[in-house]
Formats: structure tokens, C-alpha cells, sequence
């Protein structure tokens, strides 16, 4: 459905009436990864330099632009409570800030290779996330560890799907 323009600013299109709409400051960056909290207000993309910024939706007005990593962000998820944003990176790390304000409230890394792609589960207990060292690693969120390792044989995990 996203596709960054060739400019490497995230496009924001209105559905109903198919105008683009036109994203105001912080679009000298190339952006890699783009989400929308569940009520399509915020919007939050990931650079490639590691910084998040937060767009308000009504106003088309950048609101918050935070340093969230040392590489660039490959993804980015939204809590279904639209009070957390995780994101994921080829720092090999994952970040799990408020939405808000993009401040930090933890920091995990487990994975040996850049993490390309994170999810929250439905009810937003559970982080998924799969990297290129081959392993898909959930974590739950209250205690911020690893619950879970599975590794394929032969692939990296391209994308994770949650079925919100």
C-alpha cells in the first residue's frame, strides 16, 4: 500500500478523495519505514539515520523528531492502545518508545544481525521480530526478554503479519 517516493519522502495521500496531501518540515531525510496509530492521526516514520519523527495527521505538521537508533529503521509498528511504538533496526536492535513523545522506555537487542522487520500481537502483550541472522524472536513486553527463538534453514524473514 506504501511506497516511499522517489525523493524518499513518505506520501500521504487522502483515500476518499485521491489528493495527495502535502507533509509539512522534516522532508530532507530519506525515510525507510512508515505506520499509522490505529486512528490514522499519527503518523510516525523511521530514516535512515535512525530518527523517528511524528507527523500530525490533521495539521500535516511535523510534532516530534527524536534519535532513536544508530542505523537506519527498517519498521515500525503501532500498539493496538496507539500508546506505544515499536521499531526495529539495522542497529540489530528494537526500540519500544511513547507515541507521544518518542521518548525511549526500552531498549532490547538479541538478534546477532539488523532486525528488519516488528509487530505487536492483537491484544499488545507480545513483540514480534525477524532479522537476517535468521531467527524470529517474541518478546513480551512487560518483561521486555526473549520468549521464543525459531530459525528456518535456508531464509531471513522478509515481513511479519498481524492480523490487525
Amino acid at each position: 500500500m506504501w511506497q516511499l517516493l522517489q525523493d524518499w519522502t513518505p506520501p500521504a495521500l487522502n483515500v476518499q478523495t485521491g489528493t495527495e496531501l502535502r507533509l509539512q518540515g522534516d522532508l530532507g531525510r530519506r525515510y525507510r519505514s512508515v505506520a499509522f496509530g490505529p486512528t490514522g492521526i499519527i503518523m510516525i516514520a523511521g530514516t535512515d539515520d535512525g530518527v523517528l519523527v511524528r507527523w500530525d495527521m490533521g495539521t500535516l505538521r511535523v510534532v516530534v523528531t527524536r534519535a532513536a537508533h544508530f542505523d537506519t529503521i527498517d519498521s515500525i509498528h503501532v500498539s493496538p492502545s496507539a500508546k506505544l511504538v515499536v521499531t526495529a533496526s539495522r542497529d540489530g536492535r528494537i526500540t519500544i518508545r511513547d507515541v507521544l513523545t518518542l521518548t525511549g522506555q526500552n531498549q532490547q537487542s538479541g538478534h546477532r544481525h539488523s532486525v528488519e522487520w516488528v509487530r505487536f500481537s492483537p491484544d499488545g502483550k507480545v513483540i514480534a521480530t525477524g532479522s537476517r541472522d535468521r531467527t524470529l524472536r517474541c518478546w513480551t513486553l512487560q518483561l521486555a526478554k526473549s520468549l521464543q527463538v525459531r530459525s528456518p534453514s535456508r531464509s531471513d524473514f522478509r515481513s511479519i503479519v498481524s492480523p490487525r
